[in-house]
């Protein structure tokens, strides 16, 4: 089974310019993990552990709430084997520059139709 939807992690629509010109790191989830301490959620999909959220404090990017219901998305991404794309700002250069166990400032987390 696909899943097809996109969630968005922000609190407020994107610009559209943000998504254009946002950068793309597509890859089979090999580890998400939530950090007891402050709640933060860690995605690897190949690139590093990333973090795009946190479970426990709204954000500039997203709110708690939001981030709970793209851990349990991410979760059932997971268990599907299904590829997933996490978009980030185009500051960031390319998805091998952002390096591991950082927040990242990802946007946007969804399944990718290749998987």
């Amino acid at each position: 089974m696909k899943l097809g939807t996109i969630i968005l992690l922000t609190a407020a629509i994107t610009p559209i310019q943000t998504w254009a010109g946002a950068i793309h790191c597509h890859g089979t989830i090999e580890q998400l993990y939530l950090r007891t301490t402050d709640g933060a959620l860690f995605v690897d999909n190949g690139y590093g552990n990333h973090q795009v959220c946190s479970i426990k404090t709204d954000t500039t990017v997203t709110t708690a709430e939001m981030c709970k219901a793209a851990y349990s998305y991410l979760l059932a991404v997971r268990l599907a084997g299904q590829e997933v794309v996490l978009l980030y700002q185009d500051s960031v250069g390319t998805c091998n520059d952002i390096g591991d166990w950082v927040d990242a400032g990802g946007i946007f987390v969804g399944v990718s139709s290749k998987g």
